[in-house]
């Protein structure tokens, strides 16, 4: 059988899981911070050696692995404070990783992917997801371990839910068969009376 394989384009452009065709994450985006983020990058690419902007569908990096390691990292860390000032009022997200400085719509990352296939994978096979390996070397990548330990918890508490549904079936089912010798009575159960229907030892009621 051919592997089920999930690929994303991007952290903010299509996906496409083994479930269904392409879609994208963050349909219709506020990108009105995208010119002002761009002419603020491009001013510290211009002062820094080595740095570029990068734009893509969504987001807007500032790359800087070229340039000289300590400069860039004083100058990116600068620039990380200054965009997070400037854009506070707008829906994105600025974001420090290994040789980059990133802006991206808010909630739309990694982590959103992960969730998007692994509730996708849940909704098709109710049997919980036993291993996931997950793999990543900078800031971004926390998005994607925060939602696979997510699902983790969600699956222990759907789990103890389920254990505890069984636990009470079973303790009904084993008070079942005590309540119908209850309600039985004084029925007669083929080696006589029981007292509550006779006088002890089969007797009249009244006999001397």
């Amino acid at each position: 059988a051919a592997a089920a394989v999930a690929v994303a384009a991007a952290e903010s452009a299509p996906l496409r899981t083994p479930l269904d065709t392409w879609q994208t994450v963050g349909e219709h985006l506020d990108d009105s911070w995208k010119e002002l983020a761009v002419a603020i990058m491009t001013l510290y690419s211009l002062r820094t050696s080595g740095t570029y902007v990068e734009q893509k569908e969504s987001a807007v990096l500032w790359q800087y692995q070229d340039a000289d390691p300590e400069f860039g990292s004083l100058q990116a860390k600068e620039l990380l404070d200054h965009l997070k000032s400037v854009l506070r009022g707008f829906p994105v997200e600025v974001l420090k990783g290994k040789y980059v400085v990133e802006i991206r719509p808010r909630g739309v990352n990694k982590g959103e992917m992960v969730r998007r296939i692994l509730a996708q994978l849940t909704a098709r096979d109710p049997t919980p997801i036993d291993f996931v390996l997950c793999i990543g070397d900078d800031e971004a990548d926390e998005f994607m371990f925060r939602a696979v330990d997510g699902h983790r918890q969600q699956q222990q508490v759907a789990a103890a839910a389920a254990a505890a549904a069984m636990q009470v079936q079973q303790q009904q089912r084993r008070r079942s068969p005590r309540l119908d010798l209850a309600r039985g009575g004084g029925r007669d159960d083929g080696k006589g009376l029981s007292p509550a229907a006779g006088g002890v030892g089969g007797e009249e009621p009244g006999a001397a």
